[in-house]
């Protein structure tokens, strides 16, 4: 009885390694495109965006791999508590944070790289080389290739969502995010009260997002062109972040 329950939470526990791969390589994908959208608006370059959201996602990559011999499960599980709400109000905190920093541009360029590869994507990374270190030697070639497509098929999966939310409402791919990251958290941390807190925080979320959203945005307006301005709508094309709004002093 004991041998069939330890092999029951052995197998419970690799599946839940697969599933917190899976979403952690679909949301370092989604993290890419919601940068790509709210950054080249603060910065006034798309070729800038680019060249930062790559070198970030790469060299991310690297940083979680060098972090991960340092950090155990538990410390990890800490860190994505820390971050839950900056993952939760990403995009709002981008804007505000560009906001403050928008008339030293250079500060806010060295910011913007800086958060969105220490905080975003090196945690994304942790996760492959985290679950390898515990494999035995002689299982760690099969386990190698499992787990990498599994990461692998989790960027795919998160390209395709990507693809999907033109479809959707303008901002459906933020929401799917924060849900993906919420689900990360809810595996790591295998917790009741865990689920009702974000369960419940995620439906305030969405009812606050319209405020949230027409908030930052004519404050953003308000340092780089003009004060009074009404926000009338904010879509992502799929180019760019267009914003409409309108001078109440003019109209």
């Amino acid at each position: 009885m004991i041998l069939i329950i330890l092999e029951s939470s052995k197998k419970f526990y690799l599946s839940t390694n697969k599933a917190i791969l899976f979403l952690a390589g679909c949301n370092s994908i989604l993290l890419q495109y919601l940068l790509l959208k709210e950054l080249p608006a603060s910065i006034f370059s798309t070729e800038i965006t680019v060249l930062l959201a790559l070198t970030s996602y790469f060299l991310g990559f690297s940083v979680g791999y060098f972090l991960v011999g340092k950090l155990s499960l538990n410390k990890i599980k800490l860190i994505i508590i820390l971050l839950f709400p900056v993952h939760t109000f990403l995009i709002f905190i981008i804007r505000v944070l560009a906001f403050l920093f928008f008339q030293i541009r250079e500060v806010w360029l060295f910011l913007s790289f800086f958060t969105s590869l220490f905080i975003f994507c090196s945690f994304y990374s942790i996760f492959l080389p985290l679950f390898l270190l515990k494999v035995k030697r002689k299982k760690i070639q099969g386990f190698v290739s499992t787990l990498y497509s599994l990461e692998l098929m989790g960027s795919i999966f998160g390209s395709l969502l990507i693809l999907l939310s033109q479809f959707f409402f303008p901002y459906s791919i933020y929401f799917i995010y924060v849900l993906i990251f919420y689900s990360l958290m809810l595996f790591l941390l295998r917790n009741k009260v865990v689920f009702s807190f974000l369960a419940i925080t995620f439906i305030t979320l969405v009812f606050i997002f319209p405020y949230l959203n027409k908030t930052t945005l004519e404050l953003f307006y308000s340092k780089s062109y003009a004060e009074h301005l009404n926000l009338i709508d904010s879509i992502y094309s799929p180019y760019n972040r267009i914003d409409v709004l309108e001078d109440e002093k003019k109209s």
